[in-house]
């Protein structure tokens, strides 16, 4: 006969001595059941007593409660308390200035639209002020000037014109110049031509030793040739002699006349040679004076030849006076000067500037190149010579540079 358990009601096979379920002991008596309950006896609160009911016995049960227990036979449910209402809070009072100093007053809205007092436009916006167009695009090369700007390097200076060559002035423009800007005579210029001439000694005295050799041997040889005739009539007969004669006379008159067409080529020829010097730092060149000399012959040979018959027929007056704008001439003439008449008239205009100044400045030259050469037993002359050269040449420089 099956057992049905008393504590879980599971049935049990029959001769069980534990419940299946729960474990109960099938063998001891059934616990008795609890006395009904009666509307007198007042209910109890196991939150207020502590004390649960349970089948195995009454007791305290756990610190706290848990919601909704139930199952066991006999086992009341607990009720739980409902929560506590909240307290409701005042706000706080207002914040008091202390000293004396309040809270600082809130900025003003931000407006958004144009200025008080001018009209809102509503319009297309107004064009960029650099518009598309007006100036190269980005990343495009900046147009390319003729002029150099002024961050620009400046162009490659001469030794010489870095030591006071020239007399600080620029190359001239290109072409025939305009006139002359006549200044007053300097001595300061014979000091600054003995520097330039100490700086590059070798390459002055060079340069003049071999023009005097070339010039020696030329007019030597034009001697010879004057005088050749003579000689050899002197050992023949009278007919002999008329015949030397008029070949000496002949040869003479042609020594003349190359003496005036050297003295013009040379001279004009130093004298483009001295101005290519100081006003570029190109090399001195033997060959290139005689053919930048030869390139204005013509003028220069008729210059020669006026001056060299004013001279004679004024006891060589005029050359002593005249020295300074005689100089200048041939440096007019190798700057090209259309022709000599021009060129003396432009270097007259600057002696009658300062005529006492350009008369003993070249006479002080001389003199002193001749006592420089006396004391040297002429040897001095290859130094005062070029010296007085680039004298002529800085004065030059200053009047029409």
């Amino acid at each position: 006969m099956a057992m049905t358990c008393p504590n879980c009601g599971h049935t049990n096979p029959e001769g069980a001595n534990f419940c299946e379920s729960c474990g109960f002991n099938l063998k001891q008596s059934p616990p008795a059941s609890p006395p009904p309950s009666t509307g007198s006896s007042p209910a109890i609160d196991p939150f207020a007593t502590g004390q649960w009911t349970t089948p195995l016995g009454t007791g305290p049960g756990p610190a706290e409660p848990t919601l909704g227990m139930s199952g066991a036979v006999g086992m009341s449910t607990p009720s739980v308390p409902s929560a506590p209402e909240p307290i409701p809070m005042a706000a706080p009072p207002p914040l008091e200035p202390v000293g004396g100093f309040s809270a600082p007053p809130p900025p003003p809205p931000q407006t958004f639209g144009p200025p008080p007092g001018e009209p809102a436009s509503f319009g297309a916006p107004p064009p960029p002020s650099n518009p598309i167009g007006a100036l190269p695009s980005v990343g495009a090369p900046p147009p390319v000037s003729s002029t150099p700007s002024y961050g620009a390097p400046p162009p490659p200076v001469s030794p010489l014109t870095a030591t006071g060559g020239g007399g600080g002035y620029g190359p001239p423009p290109s072409g025939f110049g305009g006139g002359p800007h006549p200044r007053p005579a300097n001595f300061g210029w014979i000091g600054e031509a003995w520097t330039l001439f100490s700086s590059d000694f070798g390459g002055w005295l060079g340069y003049f030793v071999v023009l005097v050799l070339v010039m020696m041997v030329l007019f030597g040889v034009l001697y010879f040739l004057a005088i050749a005739p003579v000689i050899a009539g002197a050992a023949g007969g009278r007919g002999m002699q008329i015949g030397a004669s008029i070949l000496s006379q002949m040869a003479s008159l042609l020594l003349f006349l190359v003496y005036v067409v050297a003295q013009g080529v040379l001279t004009v020829g130093i004298a483009s040679q001295l101005l290519k010097r100081l006003r570029y730092g190109t090399p001195l060149d033997v060959k290139g004076t005689f053919t930048d000399g030869w390139s204005r012959v013509v003028p220069a040979t008729l210059f020669s030849l006026a001056a060299g018959i004013v001279s004679a027929c004024c006891c060589g007056l005029p050359v002593l006076v005249l020295m300074a704008p005689i100089y200048f001439t041939y440096f007019r003439l190798a700057d090209g000067a259309p022709d000599f008449v021009t060129a003396f008239k432009e270097s007259l205009e600057v002696w009658q500037s300062d005529p006492v100044g350009y008369i003993f400045w070249p006479i002080v030259m001389q003199l002193g190149a001749g006592l420089v050469a006396g004391l040297t037993c002429g040897l001095g002359a290859f130094v005062a010579v070029p010296v007085i050269l680039l004298a002529y040449t800085l004065a030059y420089r200053a009047n029409f540079d």
